[in-house]
């Protein structure tokens, strides 16, 4: 129920036509595929709980797109400090932590940070840079937040 990768990109290039500052978090479950292992229907709960404990860590002015594969998703912030920015993406890393804890599978997420100033034109620019903090955050163990200036 959560809007698509083809909703990010149009939701993305209007900020940037507008010339908005922004902040994206790259959010990839860290081994949810386990899901899938006991049933696809427990897999597809699992990214649904995960999006809805997303949601739940939001303001009301950001928004939450699923990405490209079933476990990624794409928070974009807007009027929001860098401080600010990591704040949310730990509070959302601390409760999907929280949320899966005491369940047959532990799901944790690692979660890239990327800034756009305003001089950045290309959407694909900013996510390639979260998406690098993301691998970053996987790299140095999961269940991490890992920024990357932009």
């Amino acid at each position: 129920q959560l809007p698509n990768y083809k909703s990010a990109k149009l939701y993305l290039e209007e900020l940037i036509h507008e010339r908005t500052a922004f902040g994206i978090l790259f959010i990839d479950g860290d081994h949810l595929r386990r899901f899938n292992e006991i049933s696809y229907e427990n897999g597809n709960q699992a990214i649904w709980d995960l999006g809805r404990m997303i949601e739940s860590c939001l303001r009301k002015s950001d928004q939450v797109f699923r990405w490209l594969s079933g476990d990624e998703f794409l928070v974009v912030a807007t009027g929001i400090t860098d401080e600010d920015l990591t704040h949310l993406a730990e509070r959302i890393r601390s409760c999907v932590e929280r949320g899966f804890k005491g369940r047959e599978i532990e799901a944790t997420v690692s979660i890239g940070i990327a800034r756009r100033s305003t001089n950045i034109t290309e959407i694909q620019q900013v996510i390639l840079e979260a998406e690098r903090a993301n691998k970053r955050a996987k790299e140095q163990g999961r269940n991490c937040v890992v920024s990357q200036s932009c």
